[in-house]
């Protein structure tokens, strides 16, 4: 049976339908996110606008147990940045646990070669990349139940967030 993008996909945890927000699926239940693999690529690709490298999935040993929200094969462990995800070996899409996109968004923006220009400050949340991104993750997490006026404000947030997890490691 062909997927279609309007057909219910249902979360790799909890099995209930994904809910659309922008570009992406999310789940109220676990607050996971399922993105396509294109769409990802967009993402870190115009955060690393001057090397446009791909997003580097590196494999690990880790059960597969969570099934592909489009095709339903099982989804392989990899990390992305240093962060642990699952994604469908068809290049369908990756699935994101609560808030492990942001990690791997600060993350690819922190490595990215002007966010280390000592007069880069911080970006206007406002207009551009930063905007749309933030808009788009605000948006999301609005649908999947977070208050979301701190993460459009300022991606401080998220940044902070991703630093104390990394701490707690």
């Amino acid at each position: 049976m062909t997927e279609y993008r309007d057909s219910f996909q249902h979360c790799p945890r909890c099995a209930v339908d994904l809910e659309q927000a922008g570009s992406a699926r999310g789940c109220r239940q676990c607050q996971g996110v399922w993105i396509e693999e294109p769409i990802l690529d967009e993402m870190v690709r115009s955060m690393r606008a001057l090397t446009l490298a791909p997003p580097a999935f590196v494999a690990r040993d880790a059960p597969r147990d969570l099934p592909c929200p489009q095709c339903t094969q099982p989804l392989a462990p990899v990390t992305l940045e240093d962060v642990a995800i699952d994604r469908c070996e068809r290049a369908h899409g990756v699935w994101f646990d609560r808030e492990e996109l942001q990690a791997v968004l600060y993350r690819v923006g922190r490595a990215a070669p002007d966010a280390a220009a000592p007069d880069a400050g911080v970006p206007d949340v406002k207009t551009g990349f930063w905007g749309g991104l933030l808009g788009a993750i605000g948006g999301l997490l609005g649908i999947l139940g977070y208050g979301v006026a701190g993460v459009v404000a300022t991606p401080v947030v998220v940044a902070v967030k991703a630093d104390e997890r990394d701490r707690r490691r």
